[in-house]
């Protein structure tokens, strides 16, 4: 039997988080009034930042398992 590979790692799944939420910064940024298309960007901010925040966990939590306890530190920090 052959090696199963998961293409959807945490790594790129929080890149991919940190551009989409980097650009609806930048609309954010560019519109004067707050409304509702405003508001829908910034929940979307928040729930990015939180799916980051939980890829960091897995991320961390597969180091921790092989004794890497201080990049695992590291990381969280950062």
């Amino acid at each position: 039997m052959s090696k199963v590979i998961n293409p959807n790692r945490p790594g790129k799944e929080r890149d991919c988080l940190r551009k989409a939420v980097a650009l609806a910064l930048r609309e954010m940024m560019k519109s004067p009034e707050h409304d509702d298309n405003m508001r829908d960007m910034a929940a979307f901010i928040a729930l990015s930042l939180e799916a980051i925040s939980e890829t960091i966990e897995t991320t961390v939590t597969a180091w921790e398992k092989r004794d890497y306890w201080v990049k695992a530190d590291r990381f969280r920090m950062n």
